[in-house]
């Protein structure tokens, strides 16, 4: 059975304006998001992460991949996001 509901064009223009609003106020959330950058010092990790440094590094141990170029350690925000997709529970 369906119904049809004929609206007045100005509801319809007001529910089209606030479901687009609400799409990208959505879309506007996950970019911020994504504006942290690409790689990491060990610190900015534990900041991106809200984890200390001391359990960045049980996370480095558990597998967290490190990028280490002459003894700068770098890791990736794709390797952070991943790692705790990994084990979430």
């Amino acid at each position: 059975m369906d119904m049809q509901i004929t609206l007045p064009q100005a509801i319809a223009d007001s529910i089209q304006a606030t479901v687009q609003q609400s799409l990208k106020d959505s879309i506007d959330k996950l970019q911020g998001d994504t504006n942290a950058p690409e790689w990491f010092d060990l610190k900015g990790a534990s900041e991106y992460l809200n984890v200390s440094l001391g359990t960045l590094s049980k996370f480095l141990r558990l597998g967290l991949q490190v990028t280490k170029i002459d003894g700068v350690q770098r890791i990736n925000r794709h390797n952070l996001d991943s790692f705790m997709m990994d084990h979430e529970i």
